[in-house]
């Protein structure tokens, strides 16, 4: 028997992302203006989804900059590779911090700054607390420290202009539901706590580090709206197929979300959360 709270956090999350197979002709006829001294842009999860999507558009918009995706599944990366010159690999498992600071430790050794940093690493799933190795949540990991972890190991390759972005939910948050005496849920874990620890704590960490970085870089927190993407694949089957559909009805492609995320980075310093138009979603300070 189902429970009531993993099937409302299904249908809430059925408005996050979607599943699509399918690309449209010209995913890119949207045109955002993208400075063109735009030299490293780094892709946390950009072997899939959004972030696969904004790795493209980035590379086909500007075909000079370096492009570096960063996922877990080399096969998923070998076609993006091939297709595109300047679009490179690191394969990780994102899960992990001590892979987070391997993988920052790769990217330093061969780029001195880093003009845009994308975070779009994430799963859907209805299991209860599952710990990695080193002993974090799995859903938390991916949602929120490994985010924390790149955004604090990369300072010293940001600049005045450089862009900070975390695809989850910049319209949710909120810091009266958060256990803050059980920060990483060890007593008190559930589906949608988990959600809304991860989605406040990234309202959280981008006002924090636009206070200690410095007003001239923007971290942005995003939502992304109805996205056909491949996240509900680790639903079960009966929760799984009226997602593909309600995606298929009502969903935008990854390219089409891409374009949106992408626009909406630009423009503004400081912190902001943003819709899946990129407008920005009005906060007070967290």
């Amino acid at each position: 028997v189902m429970t009531k709270q993993p099937l409302v956090l299904v249908f809430l999350l059925v408005f996050i992302s979607y599943v699509s197979c399918h690309t449209i002709e010209e995913p890119f006829s949207v045109h955002a203006h993208l400075p063109s001294d735009v030299t490293n842009i780094l892709l946390v999860g950009g072997t899939s989804g959004i972030g696969r999507a904004m790795a493209e558009y980035y590379a086909t918009r500007l075909p000079r900059a370096s492009v570096t995706i960063v996922g877990r599944s080399e096969n998923a990366a070998k076609d993006i590779i091939a297709k595109y010159r300047n679009i490179t690999f690191i394969q990780a498992d994102l899960s992990l911090m001590s892979e987070v600071r391997r993988v920052v430790e790769v990217y330093k050794q061969s780029h001195h700054s880093l003009d845009k940093l994308v975070l779009s690493q994430g799963i859907l799933t209805l299991n209860g607390r599952t710990e990695t190795s080193e002993g974090i949540d799995y859903k938390l990991a991916l949602h929120y420290y490994g985010r924390m972890l790149f955004i604090r190991e990369l300072q010293p390759l940001f600049h005045g202009g450089s862009r900070v972005l975390s695809i989850l939910d910049g319209k949710g948050g909120d810091t009266s539901k958060v256990e803050w005496d059980d920060m990483d849920l060890k007593r008190s874990y559930g589906t949608l706590a988990a959600a809304n620890h991860a989605i406040t704590f990234n309202d959280i960490m981008m006002q924090y580090f636009s206070e200690t970085m410095g007003h001239d870089i923007a971290f942005t927190h995003a939502y992304p709206g109805i996205v056909r993407t491949t996240l509900t694949d680790n639903l079960p089957w009966f929760m799984k197929y009226p997602a593909q559909f309600l995606g298929y009805m009502m969903g935008v492609s990854p390219e089409e979300c891409a374009v949106n995320m992408a626009q909406g980075m630009e423009g503004t310093n400081g912190w902001r959360c943003m819709d899946d138009e990129g407008n920005t979603v009005h906060k007070g300070n967290v």
